[in-house]
């Protein structure tokens, strides 16, 4: 049987290792936008790989009819002062310490903001604006720039991010397009499958040393 001793300095060197795994990774972790067809034909399937870094920002990613991936046809703070504009935020439980956190104010207190999502698909009828959906990165300065003017917008919607592919076609519009019906699915910042086995085993050795201890 392995001593008390032997478990913590196993636990401990393995939690070493996912923090340094982590950080290794970080750059492979990415945020995602899927787009289909009602029929569940794939549009659009694009990723945005993270780059924490001042010389190299995370961008955004943007649907505008093809499957590429494509500049905003309008600029973002632009887009979220047209009448009808939907807005989404994604909130993230704890801030990613890679980036200085976002901090939106709501009713009642705060949220972190990991990613917002921005749909022309359901602005006001007769307002000329071309038709996109763009996931702005929280590592994207546009983000940073338009984050206050996100406070108490009429057409603000705010749902947490989950690591998996949301369904959010309800919330930008998706099934209105004026480019045809279509679905979205976002997902923000998915962790590494070996990165969570590395953090389960991590939590179990630190449980074992703890039964060994008592």
């Amino acid at each position: 049987m392995y001593s008390s001793r032997t478990l913590a300095i196993s636990a401990l060197t393995l939690v070493i290792t996912v923090a340094g795994f982590g950080t290794a990774t970080h750059a492979a972790l990415s945020d995602r936008m899927v787009v289909t067809s009602p029929a569940g034909v794939t549009i659009y399937d694009n990723s945005m790989p993270e780059t924490p870094s001042p010389t190299a920002p995370e961008s955004s990613l943007t649907f505008a009819g093809g499957p590429a991936n494509v500049a905003p046809p309008i600029p973002i703070p632009a887009a979220i002062g047209i009448p009808g504009v939907s807005i989404v935020v994604l909130t993230e439980a704890a801030p990613d310490p890679t980036e200085p956190p976002l901090v939106l104010p709501i009713p009642g207190g705060q949220v972190l903001v990991s990613d917002v999502i921005v749909s022309t698909f359901t602005a006001t009828a007769g307002t000329s604006v071309p038709p996109f959906v763009t996931l702005l990165s929280d590592g994207d300065p546009v983000l940073d720039q338009i984050l206050s003017s996100l406070v108490g917008n009429p057409n603000l919607k705010i749902i947490p991010e989950t690591g998996k592919l949301e369904d959010v076609t309800s919330l930008v519009g998706g099934l209105n397009s004026p480019l045809g019906p279509v679905q979205v699915a976002v997902q923000s910042d998915a962790p590494e499958p070996e990165l969570l086995m590395l953090v389960g085993s991590a939590l179990a050795l630190v449980g074992m040393t703890r039964v060994r201890a008592s």
